[in-house]
């Protein structure tokens, strides 16, 4: 009977292969030194449904999309073949098998989910024997390799003679890339060669690169199969077979293991290697008394030569080897998720921590010292069997660290600092680098690169070719493994001693188009960093030239070369487009190509402070305001956040949400000068064009709003065309108190649109606008387009997200419970599942709009359960303190908290949506898809963070308070202010948790009381112990100095702290 349920550590499916089919992964990590793999799996067969190295293009079991991989597994995937034998009976049995007929009840099967490992159990009764399987990736190993771990058990009175075939019926030879796999996996047979197979470590690859060149490359690296058995302290390799037709005979399709049915089968002396897609299957005769179990472990991977895998098969078939590799791989993916350690009284919660924290990580990588620097490793751009159209890169390499989206980077690096205090303010800087000079930023992210000093290029000529451009870490280990190069220490002390040497240079790209909302998410950054360091914000905003801007050889066009009539309609398309001129000037460049310099391009690299860089931001999104001043335009061919709406640029299509993200950038750069306290006489350096820019967009500001659009954007096109190959150089002093008065203005002018937008649409505000032509004017020339006369605004149907930036930037309580109780009673509830869909239905709009229309309701983005944008809802609850209403909303939206059977799947993992009920499918109804790497990590561990520590623990004591001047004028203190429920201590009245990576912190709750509403405890008393042993007793909630700074330094071990409701003594528990 299918059922789901958690067990420790584990998530069980029960009946797996009856349940409804979903998709996973392991975490393809596999330490800074080792080599990681990909690898999915489904719950389908023997689970894996595909595994490899690197990309698409390098499998070792094909790469097939979801709705393929649940279809195939079961044949392609692992198969195990067990042949027993009592007397003159001989039974042959496939476990893990679905029945033809449905349920069999003669077997049982389980899946364990770990965040680690995979595990299958099957129990077949009538047999009475016990078949487990785990998976597990090989970490700090100089190869990539899944582990599976095969126990055979005899759960009988009687003995058992069995012989046993396990493996892959299909294993892809190295060179064998996914265009070969889906259009030519016949012809590209002819190049298969398979060796080592007489060592019983076959090592399969193609014979050269199958290119049709004049070059012909050799291929010497290899994927292998390498399985031993293990009998206590014993171990001996299996007998390999790797020609799938001594095992099936004339079944290629893998269903029936026709030879070896046969009673005389033996392991074959002399096989076919090549001219066809081997197999890797081991064959094994033993026996089993009762209670007796054997185990026969594999080793699937990637190697770079022969050489080395023969060198290593003593070493890999040892008794202990296995056993030790699935002890490390559980301690590396247990001290990734350390920092987010939490003990509450709810389980399900405790594990949804971890596991949210390590898929946070495998989307925005986490940071490792290397040199004296600080680079990120263990990222990937999300891609998997259900986000099949993503081309996701796992470096094989030491330090991996693969492609992201510049979006997913800055959004799952948001709470970094709190969680890795030692990258400090380096994600902030490098987030903020990539935005451009006209508010656009590259889309992908190649993070951190190295560019080595010449010395080290005569020091070592063998790698001249790598060290004379940048590189990563895992780039230059790699040249020197494949090339063979001798080095004269060990590479984890050549390593950090270039890279102490080499500069870093933040490395991207363009990619394609610009989205609109891109440029909001480094607010976030920037009030992440600076809750944890308040002290920091003068110096940053105003004093250190330490930003630049990104210099990218693509372009937005003016109206006049983009507004277009296609098909007699006017629209907006090809927007971007390469500059040849820019293109030529950055690529002449020999450092620092993509950094934007003086003297119009062809000067040093030009820096300025984090005030200058925001307000070229609000410049531009202010001058990018559509006609009617309600949404920012979708100007470059690419919406915003929903993606979904990809028409909406052609519409001329504008967003509200990002209008409010504007009025939140300039009150954060306003409130920020004036809590400085620069006199307001001062003046900052703000290059000249961008001076200029903003000169005439005061002007603008005073004009009507129908003359304001022509007027800003014109002043926008002028701007972006003087800046175009680079600043001038030169810099105009501009005063503060004028450029408060510019921020007020602008405040105003986007305060009036959003509050026309949310009269509109009854108090909950809007999120998207389209722009119909009434009236335009033709040109002619080279490049025929329009010029506007008139156009009518439409506003598109109510989208979650335009409510969450609307809480996002509302501070009245009041305001921000009525708009809660108007998003209740909207279309936006999904009153049966109790939860938010990112938008109501839009069945009634034109399908021009984008993909969403194309969808069916409650599918995809159409009115479904997107939980990033849900999580961004929460998140706004919490950050207005509706604490009441967000943990009733918690308690129903949060994964954990979800009916698993509804589910579908674990629900220690996040999925991107759920289907809603608005889907014509109820049986879909809250089921998740498309598993784990959305962006409702980011939103989660914000969350978490809030809930454990309050919103900005970290201040800047305004006053002298206590004895002896401890707290005096400008010190820093730590004040927590948890958002707990009572549900969320354990019987005891505690919970802990880890504070900034190192620190655990434990609260005392005997009341089991929250800590908000009318019978609140707060913190009352703490006890610190620092590292050095010492302890120390504060009373109060307040952490004064010089505690403190020790705590944000990591010097504190633990602190316990008591919680009490207002005026209750500390001591005195409840009776």
């Amino acid at each position: 009977m299918i059922s789901y349920r958690l067990d420790r550590d584990s998530f069980v499916i029960e009946d797996y292969l009856r349940a409804r089919p979903f998709a996973s992964f392991l975490p393809g990590i596999a330490g800074v030194w080792g080599i990681p793999m990909w690898v999915f799996y489904v719950n389908r067969g023997q689970g894996i449904a595909g595994f490899g190295t690197q990309n698409k293009d390098h499998p070792i079991m094909e790469f097939l999309p979801a709705n393929k991989a649940y279809r195939a597994t079961p044949q392609q995937g692992f198969r195990t073949f067990v042949k027993l034998s009592a007397g003159r009976r001989q039974t042959v049995y496939e476990p893990f098998r679905a029945s033809a007929t449905g349920k069999d009840s003669a077997t049982t099967q389980r899946m364990r989910i770990r965040r680690h490992e995979l595990e299958l159990e099957e129990r077949h009764h009538g047999l009475n024997l016990e078949t487990r399987v785990q998976y597990f990736t090989i970490p700090h190993e100089p190869f990539a390799a899944l582990a599976r771990v095969l126990t055979l058990t005899n759960r009988g009175r009687a003995p058992l003679a069995l012989e046993l075939l396990d493996g892959l019926p299909a294993i892809i030879p190295y060179g064998m890339q996914d265009y070969f796999l889906k259009n030519m996996s016949r012809t590209i047979e002819a190049w298969v060669r398979v060796d080592n197979v007489g060592r019983r470590a076959p090592f399969f690859r193609l014979k050269v690169e199958p290119h049709d060149r004049p070059e012909v490359v050799p291929i010497h690296a290899g994927n292998f199969y390498v399985a031993c058995a293990h009998d206590g302290t014993r171990s001996r390799l299996l007998e390999p077979i790797v020609d799938p037709a001594l095992i099936f005979g004339c079944h290629e399709d893998f269903t029936i293991p026709e030879r070896f049915l046969d009673a005389s089968f033996r392991a074959p002396a002399h096989q076919l290697v090549s001219e066809k897609t081997p197999c890797a299957m081991g064959y094994l005769k033993t026996a089993l008394r009762p209670g007796e179990s054997r185990t026969v472990a594999s080793l699937f991977g990637h190697i770079q030569h022969l050489k080395r895998l023969n060198a290593l098969l003593a070493a890999i078939t040892s008794p202990d080897f296995f056993l030790r590799k699935r002890q490390e791989n559980q301690q590396l993916i247990d001290q990734i998720t350390q920092p987010i350690a939490t003990a509450s009284g709810l389980p399900a919660f405790d594990l949804y921590c971890r596991q949210t924290f390590l898929d946070n990580v495998m989307r925005g990588g986490a940071p490792a010292a290397l040199g004296g620097k600080t680079l990120y490793v263990f990222g990937r751009k999300h891609g998997d069997l259900e986000r099949d159209y993503n081309q996701f890169v796992v470096p094989a390499t030491p330090f991996s660290q693969g492609n992201a989206n510049y979006r997913d980077v800055n959004q799952n690096r948001r709470t970094d600092a709190w969680f890795y205090p030692q990258v400090g303010e380096s994600t902030l800087i490098a987030m903020f680098n990539l935005l451009q000079a006209d508010g656009f930023n590259p889309l992908i992210y190649k993070g951190l690169r190295f560019l080595a000093p010449a010395e080290e290029l005569h020091r070592y000529p063998a790698l001249g070719k790598i060290l004379s451009k940048p590189f990563t870490p895992g780039e230059l280990l790699d040249h020197i493994s494949r090339c063979d190069v001798k080095l004269s220490e060990p590479p984890e002390q050549f390593l950090p001693r270039i890279i102490a040497r080499a500069r870093a240079v933040e490395d991207a790209e363009h990619g394609e188009g610009f989205w609109t909302d891109h440029w909001t998410y480094n607010l976030d950054l920037l009030e992440s960093y600076l809750a944890l360091y308040p002290d920091r914000l003068r110096a940053l905003l105003l004093e250190e030239r330490v930003f630049t801007f990104y210099d990218n050889t693509h372009v937005v066009l003016p109206r006049a070369k983009k507004y277009v009539l296609a098909k007699g309609v006017a629209r907006q398309f090809h927007a971007v487009r390469l500059d040849p001129e820019k293109h030529a000037l950055v690529h002449g460049r020999t450092e620092d190509p993509h950094r934007m310099r003086a003297e119009h391009g062809r000067g040093p690299v030009y820096t300025t402070t984090l005030a200058v860089k925001m307000l070229a931001v609000i410049a531009n999104k202010l001058a990018s305001l559509d006609p009617s001043g309600l949404g920012i335009e979708m100007e470059a061919d690419k919406p915003n956040w929903y993606d979904a709406l990809n028409g909406l640029p052609g519409l001329f299509g504008s967003s509200l949400c990002e209008t409010f993200e504007l009025k939140r950038w300039m009150q954060c750069l306003s409130q920020a000068l004036a809590a400085r306290h620069p006199p307001l006489s001062a003046s900052i350096a703000v290059p000249e064009e961008l001076a200029a820019f903003i000169s005439q967009l005061e002007q603008a500001l005073a004009q009507p709003q129908a003359q304001y659009w022509e007027a800003s954007a014109s002043a926008k096109e002028a701007y972006r065309e003087q800046i175009r190959l680079g600043w001038s150089g030169q810099e105009d002093a501009f005063a503060i108190d004028r450029l408060l008065r510019f921020l007020q203005a602008g405040i105003g002018n986007v305060s009036r649109g959003i509050a026309k937008s949310s009269a509109a649409a009854g108090g909950l505000p809007l999120s998207y606008f389209t722009h119909e032509a009434l009236a335009y004017a033709e040109s002619t020339g080279p490049h025929p387009a329009i010029t506007l006369k008139r156009r009518r605004s439409r506003a598109l149907p109510l989208f979650l997200e335009g409510l969450v930036h609307a809480l996002r930037q509302e501070p009245r309580p009041a305001k921000a419970r009525a708009l809660y109780r108007a998003a209740r009673k909207s279309p936006l509830y999904d009153a049966r599942l109790k939860m938010y869909r990112v938008c109501e239905l839009l069945t009634k709009e034109p399908e021009d709009i984008g993909r969403c229309r194309v969808f069916s309701p409650g599918w995809l983005e159409h009115a479904s359960i997107w939980l990033h944008m849900e999580y961004k809802f929460l998140l706004e609850l919490l950050r207005c303190g509706l604490h009441e209403e967000f943990y009733e909303e918690f308690f129903n939206a949060l994964i954990p908290f979800q009916p698993p059977a509804r589910y579908g799947r674990s629900i220690l993992e996040n999925s991107s949506f759920l289907v809603s009920s608005a889907h014509a499918d109820a049986s879909l109804h809250g089921a998740g898809f498309v598993a784990r790497l959305s962006g409702a990590t980011a939103e989660f561990l914000q969350m978490w963070l809030w809930m454990m520590v309050g919103r900005a623990p970290f201040q800047m004591n305004p006053a002298f308070s206590g004895k002896g001047g401890v707290n005096s004028r400008g010190q820093l203190e730590l004040r927590f202010a948890p958002i707990l429920h009572g549900k969320l201590f354990d019987q005891a009245g505690r919970l802990s948790f880890t504070f900034l990576g190192a620190t655990r912190v434990t609260y005392r709750n005997p009341w089991h009381r929250s800590t908000f509403g009318a019978k609140a405890v707060q913190p009352s008393a703490a006890q610190l112990t620092l590292r050095d042993g010492r302890q120390v007793d504060i009373p109060g909630g307040i952490i004064p100095a010089p505690y403190a700074e020790q705590i944000r330094q990591g010097e504190a071990a633990s602190i316990e702290m008591t919680l009490a409701a207002a005026g209750a003594a500390s001591s005195r528990a409840p009776r």
